[in-house]
């Protein structure tokens, strides 16, 4: 995944970068705003967002006025030194290896259309897990169902398109002594009506 961010996003390529803006930078999206009203109603005050990207998160908090301490976790050398130029504190790490970061640094743990963009979740979801404190959200654009994992990895692109059996899933997550317990919630989204759906880990 970090070589195809890599590959499309750079300084050299205005095109695309324009192209990224238009698919990415609607923080007024249904399932965005959930998830910041979400955040909000909780009180969190600390915020990781996960293979971030342009950060819409953190404009999006800005706009709504909350006040929260928002860090952007990106592989991508360029997003992240493009971010911390405009002022965002970034971190720069694979999402397939162990962070660096604490354990428990933040209430909130966020990831956002990501996972299934990796070559699997078993790595990744304990560490998001690790770092948070309170909770980790997932919003999904291909929702994990009882069907066999499905890994498509698109070689062209190199970046993986999976879909993911809920099963084994929520095995996984559940296994983890920190997890609390789990909760589906449907937020559909006007662009892509039957694609998102968020996943809340609350931990102990």
């Amino acid at each position: 995944m970090t070589t195809w961010w890599t590959n499309n996003i750079s300084d050299k390529d205005d095109n695309r970068k324009e192209d990224f803006a238009v698919w990415l930078k609607d923080y007024n999206e249904e399932n965005r705003v959930y998830c910041r009203k979400y955040v909000a109603a909780k009180k969190y005050k600390t915020f990781l967002d996960c293979g971030c990207g342009l950060a819409v998160e953190n404009y999006g908090f800005k706009n709504d006025g909350y006040p929260i301490e928002y860090t952007g976790l990106d592989s991508c050398k360029y997003l992240v030194e493009s971010n911390t130029k405009l002022g965002i504190k970034m971190i720069e790490a694979e999402l397939e290896k162990r962070f660096p970061i604490d354990d428990s640094s933040y209430d909130c743990v966020y990831a956002r259309a990501i996972i299934e963009h990796l070559s699997y979740y078993e790595t990744t979801l304990p560490e998001l897990i690790r770092v948070g404190k309170r909770e980790v959200i997932i919003s999904w654009f291909i929702m994990p169902d009882e069907k066999d994992d499905e890994i498509n990895y698109w070689k062209e692109e190199d970046l993986y398109h999976n879909k993911y059996n809920i099963t084994k899933l929520e095995k996984l997550i559940l296994s983890n002594d920190k997890v609390k317990k789990i909760i589906w919630k449907k937020v559909p989204d006007a662009k892509h009506p039957d694609h998102e759906n968020v996943l809340h880990i609350l931990l102990k």
